[in-house]
């Protein structure tokens, strides 16, 4: 199980820094999950194809908003606007088998997004 993760992590960082692409699995029945992860040469958009077969086009800006990441929870509980407009994807690690790790321009690195949370991420940018 290593390995395999292992490999899935440096598949998962080739999609970030190059803009490659990633599949993986087969349709998962109840549970939706990325088949494959593309970003835009230009880092700024992740592509994501679902199992469901949807696709769904995620900007940067918006995924570096709607980062869980203590600093910005707090940073959307007091208010606190920023706009990230200009902030693309950096890298990216597989956190297991549930999630991705993204990193962005800003320097931010602590945002991760289960499957479930970007699947609402994408539907809402739709």
């Amino acid at each position: 199980m290593q390995l395999a993760q292992a490999c899935w992590t440096q598949a998962i960082y080739c999609v970030s820094m190059f803009g490659c692409s990633l599949r993986w699995g087969e349709p998962s029945g109840n549970v939706v999950i990325p088949l494959e992860l593309k970003v835009t040469a230009a880092r700024d958009l992740l592509s994501v194809t679902w199992d469901d077969g949807a696709v769904s086009l995620i900007p940067a800006s918006m995924l570096r908003a709607r980062s869980r990441a203590a600093q910005q929870v707090r940073a959307d509980i007091e208010g606190n606007e920023h706009s990230f407009e200009t902030v693309t994807m950096t890298s990216a690690e597989a956190i297991g088998s549930y999630a991705i790790r993204l990193v962005f321009s800003d320097g931010h690195d602590r945002g991760i997004y289960p499957w479930s949370y970007l699947r609402e991420i994408a539907d809402s940018a739709a």
